[in-house]
Parts: structure tokens; C-alpha cells; sequence
């Protein structure tokens, strides 16, 4: 055997073991989302129900998405003017991985009714996708938004960050 078939069948053995791994990763995540899920619904219970203005008389702790959010430097960075004020309305947050061997995760946003859009529920999902080209496999994000449903943007549609 010369030594390119050698080493096309090591790559070709490593890509085989990358394949296995990650479908096992994806089954690890689905279980860690069964797992989490009692959890996260006690969670959404003792935080999610109160308003940051203290509308709600169903208990809860006022603000309390807003001020995490703002508190997490990764996500404060992308933070805009306004953003607290929607945030505010913010009542749980679930992230749960792709099903089957896909990989990536959706994040579920649940808000309280609030004058800055009708949603209900925002979801984003953000996998990976794979194109061969030539020969060669080619990785790259792919991601998928819900539409806003705006009747008045926060900062009267200003979308400047914070602090700029």
C-alpha cells in the first residue's frame, strides 16, 4: 500500500471516530435537556413571573432576566440602548440542543405581554451545516430567527450600543 493510501485511510478512519463522537455528543445533550428540564421549570416558577415594574401579583423576581443579561459581560457587549426595557418583560429562558445527530441548540426567550412587540415567544437556533465542495467538507453556521412582530421598537427604534 503507498503512502497516500495509507494516509487517506487514517483520514478516512478519523473522520469515521469524528462522525461516532459527535452522534453521541448529540445524545448526551438530549439527555442533559431531559435531565434539566424539572429544574428549569422550577426555575421559570420562582423567577419568571414578576415584572421589573412589580405588575405582577403572581410572585417572582422582578428584573431578574434584565439584570443577569446585563450582568454577563459576553452578553452585555451586545447589549443596545433599550434592550433593558424589553428585557424587563423577559420571564424565561430555555437553550436546549438540536435533535437527532444535528448539531447546534435553540434558545427559547418567553416574555410577558409588553408594549414593544406581540411575540409571545422569540426562538433562535443556530446549527452547523456541512457542504462538500470538490472534494472537501466545508463547515459553516447557519442561523434562523423568529420575525419580530414590532408596535413600537425600544429607544424609538435606535439600535446604538450601550455606552456609545
Amino acid at each position: 500500500m503507498a503512502l497516500a493510501d495509507t494516509l487517506k485511510s487514517l483520514k478516512d478512519e478519523d473522520a469515521k471516530r469524528v462522525a461516532e463522537l459527535e452522534k453521541r455528543l448529540a445524545h448526551a445533550a438530549a439527555d442533559h435537556d431531559k435531565v434539566t428540564k424539572e429544574i428549569y421549570d422550577q426555575r421559570a416558577q420562582l423567577v419568571g413571573s414578576a415584572l421589573a415594574d412589580g405588575d405582577s401579583g403572581s410572585g417572582g423576581i422582578p428584573g431578574f432576566w434584565s439584570e443577569a443579561m446585563q450582568r454577563d459581560s459576553k452578553i452585555n457587549d451586545v447589549l443596545s440602548e433599550g434592550d433593558a426595557d424589553v428585557l424587563a418583560y423577559l420571564e424565561d429562558v430555555r437553550v436546549s440542543a438540536l435533535q437527532g445527530n444535528k448539531e447546534g441548540y435553540t434558545m427559547r426567550f418567553k416574555f410577558a405581554a409588553n408594549p414593544y412587540f406581540t411575540n409571545k415567544t422569540l426562538e433562535r437556533t443556530d446549527s452547523v451545516a456541512t457542504l462538500q465542495l470538490q472534494g472537501r467538507e466545508i463547515r459553516y453556521s447557519v442561523s434562523t430567527a423568529t420575525t419580530m412582530e414590532w408596535t413600537q421598537p425600544p429607544g424609538g427604534g435606535r439600535r446604538k450600543k450601550k455606552g456609545k
